[in-house]
């Protein structure tokens, strides 16, 4: 629990009101103001929320300008903390109490070291893997030969690395995810429950699979959601960056290099040897062709299939992809001739 003054100062933001009225409450959490209760603060940074001001347990609301004065007429007795950036200042709280920061606001991030320092005694070990004394090691993980275990790693329950894997330090694996030989994993990553980083690829000719010799990295503070699959290289690296957010079900092929800071949203697919450069968002359903280059900060809406090379700093829709604009202006077009025609 904190009080107010804290929150302000996690936020960054001057208290402006007479907060005397709310003097020495403590604030377990944050919610919606239909759910929140007198120790909450209550998130009114859309116009949706205000119908539940009326009746909200709240005696504090996080709110912007615009709708702090629509606020005030609807309950005056509450204390509202007014952010210019609404959305920033939510994401703030939310990192705060889910334990993402600490009260000085530095990011520690899900892999942060738990300190136990222990191995459970049903885990099996290769003699010739190392693990750090910090690390924690859960229920029936299984460690092959040559790996290395950095300070503060933690293995939850059921996690496989296999032969010559790499965890830097301070790695968060969630169970039964699996790691394919020398697979290298980069400071502070999280890797979800389920997840598949490393395996074989799905490279065929004639005769069937291909082996593939190759390895997979992962950057610093990147995030691995659940059944994710991101496979080993053919020859060479299948190479993730750092601060790269992958959701669930996602599918990552073999030789596929994505830069720093690239966003793919659930079940992208991206084939073979395609190249996403720094700060790509890829939305829901989006599937990129072999070896087509994304250029940096390109933004492709959902269920958008990438045929060929885009430049970076645009966004695109459509199948096969297109500049936005133009996708929708086709839309449009084909949507008044038919309109005309339908009779």
């Amino acid at each position: 629990m904190v009080d107010l003054d804290k929150i302000y100062e996690i936020l960054g933001l001057q208290d402006h009101q007479n907060s005397r009225k709310v003097l020495g409450l403590k604030i377990t959490s944050i919610n919606t103001p239909a759910l929140s209760s007198l120790r909450e603060i209550a998130i009114c940074i859309e116009s949706y929320y205000l119908d539940q001001i009326k009746d909200t347990q709240a005696q504090v609301i996080l709110t912007t300008p615009i709708l702090a004065p629509k606020i005030s007429l609807i309950r005056s007795d509450i204390h509202l903390i007014i952010a210019d950036d609404g959305r920033q200042a939510l994401f703030q709280l939310i990192r705060f109490f889910g334990g993402l920061i600490d009260l000085k606001g530095a990011s520690l991030g899900l892999g942060t070291s738990l300190g136990l320092g222990s191995i459970h005694p049903t885990a099996v070990i290769a003699q010739t893997s190392y693990i750090h004394p910090t690390a924690t090691i859960g229920p029936f993980c299984v460690i092959e030969d040559h790996c290395e275990i950095g300070e503060g790693c933690y293995l939850q329950a059921s996690v496989y690395l296999s032969k010559a894997v790499q965890l830097k330090s301070f790695v968060h694996i969630y169970p039964h995810a699996y790691l394919g030989e020398r697979t290298e994993i980069g400071h502070h990553v999280v890797i979800g429950p389920n997840a598949i980083v490393g395996m074989h690829g799905f490279g065929l000719d004639a005769k069937g699979r291909l082996p593939h010799l190759g390895k997979t990295v992962i950057g610093d503070h990147s995030e691995i959601s659940g059944l994710t699959a991101i496979d080993r290289a053919t020859l060479g690296v299948t190479s993730i960056g750092k601060g790269v957010q992958i959701d669930h079900l996602v599918q990552v092929a073999h030789n596929v290099k994505i830069e720093d800071h690239v966003v793919l949203c659930a079940q992208v697919g991206i084939s073979g040897g395609a190249v996403i450069k720094n700060g790509c968002v890829l939305g829901g359903q989006v599937g990129v062709n072999n070896r087509v280059e994304i250029g940096e900060y390109a933004q492709i809406t959902a269920k958008t299939g990438v045929t060929k090379d885009l430049k970076g700093g645009t966004v695109y829709a459509g199948y096969p992809a297109e500049e936005n604009k133009s996708y929708l202006k086709r839309l449009a077009q084909m949507k008044r001739f038919f309109s005309k025609n339908s009779d």
